[in-house]
């Protein structure tokens, strides 16, 4: 048999924002260790429409070029377009000090789908929750529209909606902090902590890495340099009074991602996440990347006439007359790339106004609390 390529693993992108569900934009790149090993391995990557591939050379399905237990493939993900978080139902926040860290050691599966994003989080009161936070409760997912803390999810809700969509979508669970920034996060004079990394007998944030009571640590400086020396990854700190996770990579200073994917080859885990099987032949995985689609309240606003009312002819919708020139959603509408055009302005004396132009994702606007979306209406 004579040695051919063949998918060691690919990663689906997906955005209900688009039509067809499918994120062209944003860009999967290896990061420079990756890259080296990589061309050692004489492995070929390439990205067509939403569909990332990492192929290998392989006789009867075995890789040319050995791919050891500890080895693992991180990827850079950046943006296409600089309005990828307006329209995407992850929190706002400061990609300086945050990346969304996707891996196939999340086991996370939904349905047929492998998903590299960490399974929505059940619901806890005494968690702070911003507007597009989603939970899980009793089985059913809810979207937070609006900050909020201690409001128990539940249908019709002035803080909640049920999200029926049967997807695992990317949320605030894969926000991590950079190691950069990690003395804005909390104090690093506090000694007492512990850091773990990836225990590769189980995928798991449990091998004990940095213990503060067995290391000569004298002041805060010492101990954020022992975290920087640390080979590229992601790690659990745990303080007494907080855990969080940390990804520690110096080429943060000069790409500043979005996010990184990074994918595992451990023969220890579940099969259906692993590279290769119990024979070193590949198994060739898809794994997903799943985003939600940002919603806001639309507030339709008129410049000169006075409106009687504004109304879904479809009965999807509903919107309440603040004033004769201002009309606001009941509840946040999702921005889509497909427009919704059964809305409809009515007007006295000039009858009706329709199809409404829907909310543009060039400009979202947060206010106490929740998410706003203003169109003008030059009649």
């Amino acid at each position: 048999m004579k040695l051919r390529y063949e998918i060691l693993f690919e990663i689906h992108l997906h955005h209900n924002y688009y039509k067809n569900n499918e994120c062209t934009q944003l860009a999967i790149y290896p990061t420079d260790d990756c890259e080296q090993m990589i061309k050692k391995k004489k492995m070929i990557y390439r990205t067509i429409g939403n569909k990332f591939f990492l192929l290998v050379e392989a006789k009867d399905g075995v890789p040319k070029y050995h791919i050891r237990k500890e080895d693992k493939f991180s990827f850079y993900v950046k943006f296409k377009t600089p309005l990828f978080l307006n329209f995407t139902n992850i929190s706002i926040y400061d990609t300086r000090k945050f990346i969304c860290y996707l891996s196939n050691l999340s086991f996370n599966k939904e349905g047929e789908r492998y998903y590299l994003s960490e399974p929505i989080a059940e619901y806890d009161k005494e968690k702070d929750y911003q507007f597009g936070d989603m939970v899980k409760d009793k089985d059913t997912v809810y979207e937070a529209i609006q900050d909020h803390k201690g409001q128990k999810p539940k249908a019709n809700s002035n803080f909640w909606l049920s999200n029926t969509a049967d997807e695992q979508y990317v949320t605030s669970q894969d926000k991590v902090v950079v190691l950069r920034k990690m003395n804005e996060v909390y104090d690093l004079k506090q000694l007492n902590m512990k850091v773990y990394g990836v225990d590769p007998d189980t995928g798991t944030l449990d091998k004990l890495v940095i213990d503060s009571e067995q290391v000569n640590i004298n002041t805060a400086r010492t101990a954020y340099n022992n975290l920087g020396y640390l080979p590229r990854g992601v790690y659990r700190v745990d303080m007494p009074d907080n855990k969080f996770k940390v990804y520690v990579d110096a080429e943060q200073y000069r790409v500043s991602p979005f996010g990184v994917i990074e994918i595992f080859n451990n023969d220890k885990i579940q099969k259906e996440y692993r590279l290769l099987d119990d024979n070193k032949r590949v198994l060739s995985p898809v794994y997903t990347v799943q985003f939600n689609t940002r919603s806001t309240f639309w507030r339709y606003k008129l410049f000169r006439h006075k409106g009687d009312s504004l109304v879904d002819v479809n009965g999807d919708y509903a919107f309440d007359k603040l004033n004769d020139k201002m009309f606001i959603s009941e509840i946040p509408i999702q921005l889509k790339q497909k427009p919704i055009d059964s809305l409809e302005l009515r007007l006295t004396p000039r009858g009706k106004l329709t199809p409404l132009p829907n909310a543009n994702i060039n400009m979202i606007i947060p206010i106490d609390g929740k998410i706003y979306s203003d169109i003008y209406l030059n009649i």
